[in-house]
């Protein structure tokens, strides 16, 4: 069953042989919870009350597709029907197949789909909404008493010192979901991970700079292949992307393969766009800080030591006022051969600049401001 491949193997292999980092995701925690569904039954229609295949066994399986195997270790053999939270065998196997991706494949970065810090009770007890009423104290005390808070904490731990090990210096990042930028983690945390929110996520922070590094990830289209999906166009990615830089935010793009694994047309496309798009204006996101402010309106802002860049969204406006109430030495467009723009400040400190070259198609162009 399955691919008969090292699957993630073969994406190392293929990183290291173009220099790139290498990261692995660990999605299994919610599988506690997930498939608990296993047990159940449909409510109604033609099959009201036959059970699910989370109650079959080995012996079942005799004279299937199927047999010979187990259903028990897809659903894992430590899974129990109404169990509110994992046991502890259940939990063992987690943090071990956890060590195991870590040894096994060295990866610069490793990224957890769940909160896996504090707040255990929350992660197995969701009922569907984000506001976990009605979780009887007892199920949160259990939660709280159990090894899992701290076998969580271990693992980072763990993938920490080994990741020193391999490299002689602090090289690793590890990304930690969460519903909210503000709320869920602690300080003492966000000194030494760096915390994700997917898109359309529960919570808020967005909208601010954030203290601490921290993570957006969303999908291009679907997070797996779906035929029916809508692809963003590249306008709204890059815009999404400026915009989370801007508030000391790192963009993670999911591009779904299909069943193949090609990709189809419209994310070639994209990728042929982002790259023309990021060959011009990259200069202004990668080793970028924040600035004292993210932006305003249609204008987002970043800085690399004596320069500020300033990202503007643009549909064939011949000028465009830049909110920049500090003194300037010049300002390029970046893109057209480096000539200075010709632009003019304001009283109120809006810079106002001419824009070159802007037919009525919308893009994101990048503005290079040498403070003074």
């Amino acid at each position: 069953m399955g691919p008969k491949r090292d699957v993630v193997g073969e994406w190392k292999t293929a990183a290291d042989k173009h220099g790139l980092k290498f990261g692995v995701s660990v999605h299994n925690i919610n599988t506690w919870g997930w498939f608990l569904n296993a047990f159940g039954s449909d409510s109604e229609g033609l099959k009201k009350g036959i059970p699910y295949d989370g109650r079959l066994t080995k012996e079942d399986g005799k004279g299937t597709w199927w047999e010979g195997y187990d259903p028990a270790d897809l659903y894992s053999p430590y899974l129990r029907e109404n169990d509110s939270i994992p046991s502890l065998e259940w939990m063992q196997n987690w943090y071990d197949r956890s060590v195991d991706l870590v040894d096994t494949y060295q990866p610069d970065l490793l990224y957890f789909d769940s909160y896996i810090v504090e707040q255990v009770w929350r992660q197995f007890t969701y009922h569907g909404d984000d506001t976990y009423e009605g979780v009887p104290e007892s199920t949160k005390r259990i939660a709280e008493r159990t090894p899992f808070k701290e076998a969580g904490i271990d693992i980072i731990s763990y993938f920490y010192n080994q990741n020193r090990k391999w490299h002689g210096k602090e090289n690793g990042v590890l990304n930690i979901k969460v519903h909210d930028l503000n709320e869920t983690v602690p300080e003492k945390y966000k000194k030494g991970m760096v915390v994700d929110r997917e898109k359309g996520g529960f919570g808020g922070g967005e909208q601010e700079i954030q203290k601490y590094p921290w993570q957006k990830d969303r999908p291009f289209g679907a997070w797996h292949y779906n035929k029916s999906a809508d692809f963003p166009d590249t306008v709204s990615v890059i815009w999404n992307l400026v915009d989370v830089v801007s508030k000391n935010g790192n963009l993670l793009l999911g591009i779904p393969m299909m069943p193949d694994g090609t990709l189809h047309e419209k994310e070639y496309r994209f990728l042929e766009e982002m790259g023309v798009w990021m060959d011009v204006n990259s200069e202004g996101i990668y080793d970028s800080k924040v600035w004292t402010e993210y932006g305003k309106d249609n204008v987002r802002f970043t800085r690399k030591g004596d320069f500020l860049y300033a990202f503007c969204k643009v549909t064939g406006q011949k000028t465009i006022q830049i909110p920049c109430d500090v003194p300037i030495k010049q300002l390029r467009q970046l893109g057209q051969n480096n000539k200075q723009a010709s632009y003019q400040v304001q009283h109120d400190g809006v810079i106002v600049v001419n824009v070159e070259n802007n037919d009525e198609v919308e893009k994101v162009i990048t503005f290079k401001i040498a403070l003074k």
